[in-house]
Order: structure tokens, then C-alpha cells, then sequence
């Protein structure tokens, strides 16, 4: 007799509420868990990182981009590996990965002055670790963890991952200023024992973190669950009976379709809001990235470049809350082209406060409203349109490109950024670039309307 490895150490079907709530909460720390592999993580070190490994901000640019193009190319398969295995195989072997990544890279100047502390030897060596920490934390704990979660929800989709979006707005905008605060409350000289690992500095941060992941992995063998049908269960929690109903009330027209990937690939709508979501992924990287020396070249301070993310998640979470409910309601239901016009809306704004920012007293409001806008508007689009445009059979495969495209844009981002300082002093040409680009995006997103399979004839 054969058994169902969904409902082990537990049945998740005689959880006292409904299981999807949990897997929000596994969701949620998923994202989390993702933070040092995110820009927003790396973003605290990027100083530390110029300073003990020698090398100069563009030359570390380079080397995150390599780093993150080498692991968007990995992220289209590990889509297809969440489709075949089952999501908790694959992410507790992601995060046992990341944490021992997190070490290397908390030791990358030594291991870099084991071959000559040459420029050459620290970008070979911070790549590699860029490479791993990106496609653990960014691609596949990201991917997981929102792929698993709009499995289990369907009605209640837009809402739940909204409130996905708010836990990730408020922890991720909080991420730069923790790392840097334990960089300096636990100075180079201090020691700092966490199981049974001394840390000092930036050094200590990065090691902590990484005992942190590798704990985590037993967590995910524990709570993890790939889809309410593997434990006896329906999405939203509802019985067969209701599901039913709900089929015969939902009209041909407004029912989900279940794509193959092979159409999906093909069809604009889709090329349009994975181009924009792979373009916020650009944009917020390469000012996150960049974001101190970006204040600093206008002549502003550390503090206010770090402390601004507080006010944009503010931000983010009023936007994100707002537009999780609108895109569960009848009319931006399957518009949610409309929406997408907001999340273009705020990059342009965001940028545009890059380029006055030595020179207008509102352009850190408008970075603040514009990342926030942006921000929000992501986090629900980017779970949410894939699943209820094209279904949930390839999920893991769609969602797979998606991601990869939005890693390899994010790679590209900083360099962007980073050429422009290095021939330009500032920031300004590389931002009217990326301007120009989204205002194109915005006209052709007038035209992504909700898909709809072509009828093959019998």
C-alpha cells in the first residue's frame, strides 16, 4: 500500500482551519527566508564588499550581474522541478544551499586572498557566490513560495497574496536597516556566538543568517505542502459540493483555462506583463543597489537613503491591500492590464525623483510614493496574473520564465546604474533611459487584455 507523502508527519486535512492559511504563514516565511538573496539583502554589504574585496563598485556591479544572469538561467528548469517533485524536496534542499552560501560568502575576501587577493581572484570568487545566493534566496525560495501559495487559494487568490505583499513590502523595506544596524551595533572587533559560530561585522550578519536557513529546511519538511488536492482538499477551503456550484454559476467565459506552456509562450499579453514585472525587477534593483551612493552623489545622507524604505512600505501596503481586493472584483477581474498601468505609473515616478534629487525638495517623496506605488502593485500582479490568465497545470513552469526573466533583469539593473556613475558621475542618464523604456511598456499594456485560447476544430 502506497503512501501519501502530503499527509506526512501530518494530515493537513485535520488541521482545526483551513491548511491554505498555514501555507500563507510557510509562504510568507519563504519570502523572508529569501531576503539575504534579494538586492534589498545584498544591498547593506555592497560597501563592506567594495572595501575588504578591493575591487571598485562598477567591478562589483559587474560580478552581481554575471552572478544573477548565471542563476536566471537555472530558474527556468528548478519551474519545471516544482511541477515534477513535490515543493518541499526542492525547497529544503534550496535552503540548506543558501545557508552554506551565506557562509561562503561571509568569508569570500579570505577565500578570495587564498588566490592572491588579486581584482581578478575577488570578482571570480564574489560572483560565484552572487551566482548561488541569487538562485537559492531571489529564484527559488521567491518562486516557491508564491507558486505553492496560489495553488491553494482560487476566489480568495487576489486578497491572500495581497496580503502576501504587505508582510513582504514591511520586512523587506526593513532588511537594509537591520543588516546595517547589527553591522554596527557588533563592530569588527566584537564577538558574536550564535550556534556555536563566532561572527564579527558584516561578516557575523551573513553567518548568522545562513544558520538561520539551514533550520529552516526542517521547517519545510515539516509544514510544506505542494496543493490542497494531494491532502484531500479544495482551494479556498470549500467542500466539493460548493465547489461544484461554483462551476455551474461561473460562465464559460469567465472560467480559468488551463494553457500549455507552449501557448503561453506565444501569447502577447503574457510577453507584455512578464516584460514589466521583469522591468521592476530592473528598476528597484539597480536603485537598491546603488541606493547610498545615489543619495550620496546629490548630496544627502546614509541614514535618509536607508531610511526611506520605512515610508515606502507604508506606501506599498496601502497600495498592495487596495489593489488585492480590486483584483478580485468583477471588473479588474480580467483587466488587469489596467492595474499594471500603476505599477509603470510608480517606476516613472521613482525614477524621475532619481534625476531631481539633488535639485527638488519633493523628490524623495516622489522615490517614497513611486517605490511604494510600484512596489505594491507587484507584489500582487507578479503572483497573481499567471495563475488566472493561464491557469494552474504549468504553474511552476510559467511562473519559472516569469522569474527567470526577472532575475536576469534584475542582474542587468545595477551595471546600468553603475555605467552611469562610472562615465557619467551621477545617475541621471541611465534613469531617463529606463524612463523611456516604461513609457513604451505603458503604451503596449493597453493592449494586454485577458487571453483566451485559440478553439482548435474537431
Amino acid at each position: 500500500m502506497s503512501i501519501n507523502k502530503a499527509k506526512v508527519p501530518f494530515n493537513p486535512a485535520k488541521f482545526p482551519v483551513f491548511y491554505g492559511y498555514m501555507i500563507f504563514v510557510c509562504a510568507s516565511l519563504g519570502m523572508l527566508m529569501s531576503g539575504p538573496g534579494q538586492t534589498i539583502g545584498v544591498s547593506a554589504f555592497t560597501d563592506d564588499l567594495v572595501e575588504h574585496l578591493g575591487i571598485s563598485r562598477f567591478e562589483l556591479s559587474l560580478a552581481y550581474m554575471m552572478g544573477t544572469i548565471a542563476s536566471s538561467f537555472l530558474i527556468g528548469r528548478a519551474g519545471k522541478l516544482l511541477d515534477k517533485y513535490s515543493v518541499r524536496r526542492v525547497v529544503s534542499v534550496t535552503v540548506i544551499g543558501l545557508g552554506l552560501f551565506l557562509f561562503y560568502m561571509a568569508n569570500c575576501d579570505r577565500i578570495a586572498g587564498v588566490f592572491g587577493s588579486s581584482v581578478a581572484a575577488s570578482m571570480v570568487v564574489v560572483t560565484i557566490g552572487f551566482w548561488m545566493i541569487r538562485f537559492c534566496g531571489q529564484g527559488i525560495l521567491g518562486l516557491s513560495s508564491r507558486t505553492m501559495l496560489m495553488k491553494w487559494f482560487d476566489k480568495k487568490r487576489g486578497r491572500i497574496n495581497a496580503f502576501l505583499g504587505i508582510f513582504i513590502v514591511v520586512t523587506f523595506s526593513y532588511i537594509p536597516a537591520i543588516f546595517d544596524s547589527l553591522k554596527s551595533g557588533f563592530s569588527w572587533h566584537g564577538t558574536w556566538v550564535f550556534f556555536g559560530w563566532i561572527g564579527f561585522g558584516w561578516r557575523g550578519t551573513w553567518v548568522l543568517v545562513g544558520c538561520v536557513a539551514i533550520a529552516f529546511a526542517a521547517f519545510v519538511l515539516i509544514f510544506y505542502r505542494d496543493k490542497p488536492e494531494d491532502c484531500g482538499l479544495l482551494p479556498d477551503g470549500i467542500t466539493e459540493e460548493e465547489y461544484n456550484r461554483a462551476l455551474n454559476e461561473t460562465s464559460a467565459e469567465e472560467r480559468e483555462e488551463e494553457w500549455e506552456y507552449s501557448e503561453v509562450v506565444r501569447n502577447y499579453t503574457f510577453w507584455i506583463f512578464n516584460i514589466s514585472l521583469a522591468m521592476y525587477s530592473l528598476v528597484i534593483t539597480a536603485v537598491t543597489f546603488h541606493i547610498a551612493s545615489i543619495f550620496e552623489v546629490a548630496g544627502r545622507g546614509h541614514d535618509e537613503a536607508f531610511g526611506m524604505f520605512k515610508y515606502a512600505a507604508i506606501v506599498g501596503v496601502v497600495v498592495n491591500l487596495s489593489v488585492g481586493f480590486l483584483s478580485d472584483t468583477k471588473f479588474f477581474k480580467h483587466r488587469l492590464h489596467l492595474l499594471l498601468l500603476g505599477l509603470i505609473g510608480g517606476l516613472i515616478l521613482l525614477l524621475f525623483g532619481v534625476v531631481v534629487l539633488a535639485s527638488s525638495s519633493y523628490s524623495v517623496t516622489m522615490i517614497i510614493l513611486g517605490n511604494g506605488i510600484a512596489s505594491g502593485v507587484f507584489g500582487v500582479l507578479s503572483s497573481l496574473v499567471w495563475p488566472r490568465y493561464f491557469g494552474r497545470t504549468h504553474l511552476g513552469q510559467i511562473n519559472g520564465l516569469g522569474m527567470a526573466f526577472m532575475v536576469f533583469f534584475s542582474a542587468i539593473g545595477p551595471t546600468i546604474f553603475g555605467w552611469s556613475f562610472e562615465y557619467f558621475k551621477g545617475y541621471s542618464i541611465s534613469s531617463y533611459i529606463l524612463i523611456a523604456v516604461m513609457v513604451a511598456l505603458g503604451v503596449g499594456s493597453f493592449m494586454a487584455l485577458f487571453p483566451h485560447r485559440k478553439k482548435t476544430g474537431a
